[in-house]
């Protein structure tokens, strides 16, 4: 529908924007007169419960734009003073908060989601006062209430500060929101990396034992300011969702269909070949030494690199038959292949992450080394999620000698054959309902948190 204004309508709203003309003109960087600004305590003028106080401090607004004293610093701080007063009640107090958004929508403010509680308070006091001047007026009050300042001192304050004007250009120097959030994503980046406790940004600890095979999902906020920071939240269950209505073909094959031999031995290891490092290449090829007719089945990558691992088999004495190389097939016939396999083992630098979930899913037990970054963890926390911790192992020699161990101990090896066919229906990895409600769960934490302007915390689910 077009929107037809008459001349009257217009001439109010000339007057409107030449009295918002003049409220903008209100600040004034002339320290001197700052420093003598002696404005009326905000309590005084706030008894009352957060929300009630400001439809009073709106009417006082309007008040002080049609007044004579508009250009009157002590009376714009005293304004000022009292939202930081009416704000630092209104933090933590969901129901206090959910009335002033009804109240906003009473006078007819709407505001995106993302927009802060202090901000949506300035603009519903100073509305009309121009989106630059609300925007600066919030920013003094953001910076004010970090610095932990009392709505009585605030005048004294922005004087000693040099004004609103000059708070607010602090604020806008330095890193960009761009910069802000990369400096943040590579901080968490880091801190996952390194497994230890750290801090994604002020306020927000996030715990991470050397031990722990959980990891650290972080969500951006957008603050009042404009800035953006990092919220976390930690899951117990994996690092991925997984899909767990994934079809495995049931097609009937045997070992000779793959080229694999009927009773020996055969260790697996689905990994892209540029995952495989001489570190565990070498103890793979010890392994094929001491488990005898044993063999690795490897996922076929190109020409070179089938080439150049049976060349280095042949360098550490291990006939280069021995290494078997596996075509891509559709997805649901690879699962069922699984089931020739004896043991899946485990890249060190970059884990097996989809390729784990692949051979879980698919009944066949994964041997990990945890390492101390993201890429190298994944399979032990994949592992933990279900119930295998057994699986994992935290140097060389150990992973060595479990692969060893299950080889030769069939019995050992059928028992947790067993537990994962019953933990794959049981345990958290591939309960895929259970992983979006506590993804969602964190989320909606998260965003409650940003709404009633509490300050970032942990997020458990």
């Amino acid at each position: 529908m077009d929107h037809v204004i008459s001349k009257t309508s217009a001439a109010k709203i000339a007057d409107l924007s030449a009295q918002a003309a003049q409220a903008q003109d209100v600040v004034s960087n002339d320290k001197k007169a700052n420093a003598a600004v002696v404005a009326a305590p905000a309590a005084n003028s706030n008894t009352g419960m957060p929300v009630e106080d400001l439809i009073t401090i709106r009417k006082d607004h309007d008040e002080w734009v049609d007044g004579a004293y508009a250009r009157s610093n002590a009376a714009l701080y005293t304004l000022m003073a009292r939202c930081l007063d009416a704000y630092q009640r209104m933090v933590g107090k969901p129901a206090q908060i959910t009335a002033f958004h009804s109240e906003c929508d009473r006078a007819g403010l709407s505001f995106k989601k993302s927009t802060g509680v202090l901000q949506r308070i300035v603009s519903y006091v100073f509305a009309g006062a121009g989106r630059r001047r609300t925007s600066a007026y919030t920013r003094v009050l953001v910076v004010a209430h970090k610095a932990k300042i009392v709505p009585d001192e605030l005048h004294v304050w922005i004087a000693r500060e040099g004004g609103v004007e000059e708070i607010r250009r602090k604020g806008s120097e330095g890193l960009t929101a761009k910069q802000k959030m990369e400096a943040n994503v590579a901080a968490a980046t880091s801190a996952v990396a390194s497994a230890t406790p750290f801090t994604v940004i002020e306020g927000a600890k996030l715990y991470m034992p050397e031990a722990s095979t959980k990891f650290v999902a972080a969500l951006a906020r957008t603050t009042s300011d404009g800035s953006l920071e990092v919220i976390g939240f930690v899951t117990d269950d994996a690092t991925e969702p997984i899909d767990n209505t994934r079809q495995i073909a049931q097609s009937v094959t045997t070992r000779a269909d793959f080229g694999l031999p009927k009773d020996a031995v055969v260790l697996c290891c689905f990994n892209n070949s540029y995952k495989i490092s001489p570190r565990e290449f070498v103890i793979w090829m010890r392994l094929l030494g001491k488990i005898e007719g044993s063999v690795l089945w490897l996922l076929k990558g190109n020409k070179w690199a089938v080439a150049n691992l049976r060349k280095e088999a042949v360098r550490q004495g291990i006939d280069p038959l021995r290494l078997i190389f596996a075509d891509l097939l559709p997805h649901a016939e690879h699962l069922a292949r699984h089931k020739h396999a004896d043991i899946f083992v485990d890249t060190f630098n970059y884990n097996a992450h989809t390729t784990t979930a692949d051979a879980l899913w698919a009944g066949l037990p994964v041997v990990t080394k945890q390492g101390n970054q993201f890429a190298a963890r994944v399979a032990a926390s994949l592992l933990s999620a279900v119930g295998l911790p057994e699986l994992i192992t935290q140097n060389e020699t150990d992973y060595e000698a479990l692969i060893l161990d299950l080889a030769t101990s069939p019995h050992k090896l059928q028992a947790l054959r067993e537990k994962l066919a019953i933990n794959r229906l049981t345990q958290p990895l591939f309960d895929t309902k259970r992983y979006t409600r506590n993804f969602e769960a964190g989320l909606t934490a998260a965003f409650d948190l940003y709404h009633t302007d509490q300050d970032p915390q942990d997020i458990w689910v």
